[in-house]
């Protein structure tokens, strides 16, 4: 065994487990999904100040809220960091994640967007309920939640995307960086691969089913 060659190799695969688990935080996927809606559909013909309002405020309500509340439990010590590594840091993240993807949904609702786009954060909040409810028990990824939710959604966004634009391309990504964050996650020690495996289809099933009704 090339231990030289494990001990260079492994702060490599390190730093990129860090950067894809942050990159594709859960806080962050739904600010992703909004922008490719905006993207790849009849939407983005839409004045570009309110696109960028809509992109704002569902970052504020799915990502900075959010996030700047883990951090003030963090200082509190309500929870042991920001990476809510132990399973009873994530029980109060869960509540809020879940309100904030509900306020998102009916804020794009208010808005009278197509349906099926409110459906979306409605999907996600759908996974933070089941995973809230088996995180007493065992710690399912949110990560691959969060990833599964937004590979979801570019399978729906075939549906609506203008046809000059290539969703399945994007879809066949989103599919392959499910792997790779799963494995990010494994490596990282922050869950099992049946972990990541299991929050990643409660992620898709959650808001793929969600779109049908």
């Amino acid at each position: 065994m090339n231990t030289s060659k494990d001990t260079n190799v492994t702060p490599v695969i390190d730093t990129l487990s860090h950067f894809f688990s942050w990159v594709f935080s859960p806080l962050l996927t739904p600010t992703y999904g909004i922008i490719a809606v905006f993207a790849f559909t009849p939407l983005r013909y839409a004045q570009a100040g309110s696109i960028a309002t809509v992109i704002s405020v569902i970052f504020a309500l799915t990502g900075i809220l959010p996030g700047l509340t883990v951090w003030l439990l963090t200082k509190f010590g309500d929870v042991s960091d920001l990476a809510l590594t132990r399973r009873s840091d994530r029980l109060y993240p869960y509540i809020i994640i879940t309100a904030a993807m509900i306020a998102a949904g009916f804020y794009m609702h208010v808005l009278k967007s197509p349906e099926w786009i409110p459906l979306f954060f409605w999907g996600a909040a759908a996974a933070c309920v089941i995973n809230f409810i088996i995180n007493f028990k065992w710690k399912i990824s949110a990560h691959g939640a969060g990833i599964g939710g937004l590979t979801a959604l570019f399978a729906i966004l075939t549906n609506y995307a203008l046809p000059t634009i290539h969703v399945w391309i994007w879809l066949v990504i989103a599919i392959i960086l499910c792997g790779v964050l799963a494995a990010s996650r494994v490596w990282l020690g922050r869950h099992t691969p049946m972990q990541t495996i299991a929050g990643t289809l409660v992620g898709f099933l959650c808001v793929f089913f969600t779109e049908l009704f």
